[in-house]
């Protein structure tokens, strides 16, 4: 299972821009776009202060994926 976080979905949902939600969170929108395109995993400190700027549970932003195999596992 990879671990996937889901925080630019909740971020649309709640109407709040990257800037915006960067700024609740206290990190660097940089920072923010790298964790939404999944270049970089959040720390449990981390996805919990964007969880409470988003106003839900740290849980709510992580989901699991199955691996998809590759020709050469198939």
């Amino acid at each position: 299972m990879i671990p996937y976080v889901r925080i630019r979905e909740v971020r649309l949902e709640k109407k709040l821009s990257q800037t915006q939600l960067a700024k609740k969170a206290g990190i660097s929108q940089s920072y923010l776009s790298e964790l939404e395109s999944n270049k970089k995993s959040p720390t449990l400190r981390q996805l919990c202060k964007i969880a409470d700027a988003l106003g839900v549970m740290p849980g709510e932003l992580v989901y699991y994926a199955q691996k998809v195999p590759n020709r050469s596992e198939l």
